[in-house]
């Protein structure tokens, strides 16, 4: 029987300095391995896709990128656009972009209603203005549905959706030998973009000089928060700093070398989900997260520590070898819970 055709796209296939930064490509990949034993699945993108998806692999033209200005990066996204549509004959397509407002002018120009959308939405951000409002009616017609972490933000575009993580385990994503307690490089990381909201300077200071062994790694937003980090680490005989984008192995490496990873997280990013928390716990490293709705699960099944307060937390308390293997316990039985989420997305995809 045949299946029928998914495309998984990215019409901004925004790449730093050459090469793709951000969750865009690790979610096309999750979604591919979660979604092609039911569909025939294609990734979607521009050219820097193309080294990881080299068979089920569909190129679009342009990558816009952070050498070029915004104009010419949203006429390389309407370009990128107008090729899909043209490519299309029924499908399904499941859309992911860092440019949603660009991506419903181009669906408005181009798009056809010869197929199912389903649009990515992980905030309300599209929606926020009365000029983006605006824009969105015009073009909800041809939007079948929503695909978003969670309800309320279904509930905001007012469209049929279905809630799912950031990220959904399946067995053939980090499945590597999982490292032991002893064997770690690290007691705790930071990996990832570093913004105020996720409270990485706190973490600094509260580990510097203590005999606890810390990796941050990851690009800070902010000249201010890079000077922050410097004044406060490089005179720390325990942290340890990579200030830049780091690959995709280094990502890897620091976090399962690392015995908990720590997402002191505040304000905005408190309050939606962040696919670094499913990163880190498919690579079997359980989590020190702040006391928010973003970890609710993690108190829940038992995957990690949530802190009452940092200035209050012991890191001693955590270090132990039992307690560890505890979590990582804990963290093999919640990869059984992401099998409903992934019925759930094929049934979802399926029903229109």
């Amino acid at each position: 029987m045949k299946k029928n055709r998914v495309l998984i796209i990215d019409p901004a296939s925004y790449s730093i300095n050459g090469a793709s930064r951000g969750h865009y490509l690790a979610v096309a990949n999750n979604l591919y391995n979660v979604l092609k034993k039911t569909f025939d699945v294609k990734i979607v993108g521009g050219s820097i896709y193309k080294s990881k998806f080299e068979n089920d692999f569909i190129l679009l033209k342009h990558n816009a990128s952070n050498g070029y200005n915004t104009m010419r990066n949203k006429i390389y996204i309407l370009l990128n656009i107008r090729q899909l549509f043209k490519l299309i004959n029924g499908d399904t397509i499941i859309w992911q972009s860092s440019s949603v407002v660009t991506s419903y002018i181009g669906i408005w120009l181009f798009g056809s209603r010869n197929c199912k959308l389903f649009m990515i939405q992980y905030n309300t951000k599209s929606i926020s203005s009365f000029g983006t409002r605006l824009l969105y009616k015009m073009v909800k017609h041809k939007i079948s549905g929503v695909i978003c972490t969670l309800d309320k933000i279904g509930q905001a575009y007012a469209l049929p959706f279905c809630v799912i993580p950031d990220y959904i385990y399946n067995n053939e994503e980090k499945t590597r030998e999982i490292i032991p307690y002893t064997e770690r490089e690290y007691d705790f990381c930071m990996v990832g973009i570093i913004c105020d909201d996720k409270g990485v300077v706190e973490v600094a200071e509260k580990m510097r000089n203590t005999n606890f062994k810390v990796i941050i790694a990851g690009k800070p937003e902010t000249v201010q928060i890079a000077d922050k980090l410097h004044e406060i680490c490089d005179k720390s005989h325990n942290i340890s700093m990579k200030l830049e984008y780091i690959s995709d192995e280094e990502y890897d490496y620091y976090i399962r070398n690392s015995r908990y990873c720590i997402l002191n997280y505040k304000a905005a990013y408190s309050e939606h989900t962040s696919g670094v928390v499913y990163d880190v716990l498919f690579r079997g490293t359980p989590i020190i997260g702040s006391n928010c709705k973003t970890f609710y699960f993690v108190e829940k099944y038992k995957v990690g520590n949530i802190l009452k307060t940092l200035e209050l937390w012991n890191p001693d308390d955590v270090l132990n070898p039992i307690l560890y293997n505890e979590y990582l316990e804990n963290i093999k039985s919640y990869y059984l819970v992401h099998k409903k989420y992934a019925q759930k997305l094929c049934e979802f995809i399926n029903n229109f």
